[in-house]
């Protein structure tokens, strides 16, 4: 009969780790056993070494038995070592070891599984080195998030320069490198910078200008004016035709509160040469507008066939 189980020994090796399969994911357990008589034990037992989320009760979150040798009492065995551990095992912050040894009662109280000092550290990364893949980053309270198609949310965001399609439009000093802001926004301040990025093709063929527009409405933005402001709109269309003539124009639609669609906001229609080939064509144009919803998009017309390759839409709202 067993008599008295010592815990001289445990070391947490790894907590939970993915990224570097070098670290083995295993617990160093050392222990010294006497026998009822007290005796140091010296025959081979088998011993049964469990996790638990409590300190009584409950269903072990992880279990494995292992056959243990002794010398002068004492022995070691490395936990996980034939059962690996759950990745979520130690998630949470308690969590203790139970023991029991060639099917006797298991020894209570339970050990608490506790970090060495220097693993109190790794909670809080100082630095991360190598190549970090999860499938998406959210930070505290939604404050900004990074999904696994790469898109970013966020109320704000500092960034040293801005570059939209490989061209840069502000630098690291904060200031517009992009296409020229129109005369109208002298004494405005900018509100508000909306970029579409149009990648996907698109073929559309039509003698009237109608409306460009793809399933994800690539080349549709919508703004919500709060107070009087001046739109800059400019478009850069990279397109191949067959054609003789392909045109595109701004336009813009009051929603709410409705109103007539605005076609005539200064822009020209950009006309690619005739014959077959890919083109760069470019629409600039600005327009007041008074508070509400506005739709802005791009319409086109063509003799001929065409193909939408990429397009980009800016769009800077100037307030006063």
């Amino acid at each position: 009969m067993i008599r008295q189980f010592l815990l001289t020994g445990l070391t947490l090796l790894l907590i939970h780790c993915l990224c570097e399969a070098q670290v083995p994911p295993l617990i160093n357990y050392q222990g010294h056993l006497q026998t009822a008589s007290d005796s140091v034990q010296t025959d081979p037992v088998h011993i049964t070494f469990s996790i638990y989320n409590t300190q009584t009760g409950a269903t072990p979150l992880w279990a494995e038995l292992h056959a243990v040798d002794f010398q002068d009492g004492l022995f070691h065995v490395l936990l996980g070592s034939l059962v690996p551990f759950p990745d979520t095992l130690f998630s949470e912050a308690n969590r203790f070891l139970g023991i029991r040894v060639q099917g006797e009662e298991e020894f209570l109280p339970r050990q608490q599984i506790v970090s060495v000092a220097y693993a109190i550290r790794a909670a809080t990364a100082a630095s991360i080195e190598g190549t970090i893949t999860p499938d998406a980053i959210r930070l505290t309270n939604g404050k900004a998030s990074l999904d696994s198609l790469g898109v970013l949310t966020a109320s704000q965001v500092h960034t040293d320069s801005l570059n939209v399609g490989g061209k840069g439009v502000i630098d690291h000093d904060g200031n517009w490198t992009g296409q020229p802001i129109v005369a109208q926004t002298i004494g405005m301040v900018l509100d508000t910078l909306i970029v579409q990025n149009f990648q996907d093709t698109l073929d559309f063929a039509s003698i009237n200008f109608r409306d460009i527009d793809g399933s994800n409405n690539g080349l549709t933005a919508f703004v919500n004016l709060k107070r009087p402001s001046l739109l800059d709109i400019q478009l850069h269309l990279t397109v191949t035709t067959s054609g003789t003539l392909f045109q595109t124009r701004l336009a813009v639609e009051p929603i709410d509160p409705g109103g007539s669609l605005q076609t005539n906001i200064g822009n020209i229609a950009a006309s690619s040469p005739p014959g077959s080939g890919t083109f760069v064509v470019s629409n600039a144009g600005s327009v007041s507008l008074e508070p509400g919803l506005y739709r802005i998009f791009v319409q086109g017309r063509i003799e001929g066939a065409s193909t939408l390759q990429t397009g980009i839409l800016t769009i800077r709202v100037f307030s006063r």
